[in-house]
């Protein structure tokens, strides 16, 4: 295609890529399990509850779970309906519709934990036999 030859008396340019293998090891963050509700409460008692005007619940359940990363645990996000919610949770009311919260499981059971409050779930969910 002559629309796409280079004029005569421009100098031809040449480009070079170097690949450079770069090694690195990323240390191993190993997450655990909280050892009690009461290291829970702790922990969260520790935690700047971070909001924005435009945040929701799933905002709000993500940097839970990501501060939890953060500092070795591992916290669970959950989806539920409202009415479920509510038999969990007493500081908050939820309507109908779907309500992203979180869960940590501490021994033999789930607990789960309002992350726009911090509110620890007043029921637990057994896992045992």
């Amino acid at each position: 295609n002559p629309g796409c030859q280079q004029p005569a008396n421009e100098p031809e340019l040449i480009a070079q890529i170097v690949i450079k293998e770069i090694g690195y090891t990323a240390p191993v963050l190993t997450l655990n399990y909280f050892e009690s509700v009461e290291a829970l409460q702790l922990w969260l008692g520790t935690q700047e509850i971070l909001s924005s005007s435009d945040w929701n619940c799933v905002d709000y359940a993500l940097n839970l779970q990501g501060q939890a990363a953060e500092d070795g645990y591992i916290i669970n996000v959950v989806c539920h309906e409202g009415y479920f919610y509510n038999w969990f949770f007493t500081r908050m009311e939820l309507g109908e519709g779907t309500h992203l919260f979180n869960s940590v499981k501490i021994g033999d059971w789930i607990y789960y934990i309002e992350p726009m409050n911090h509110e620890i779930s007043r029921r637990a969910v057994y896992l045992g036999d």
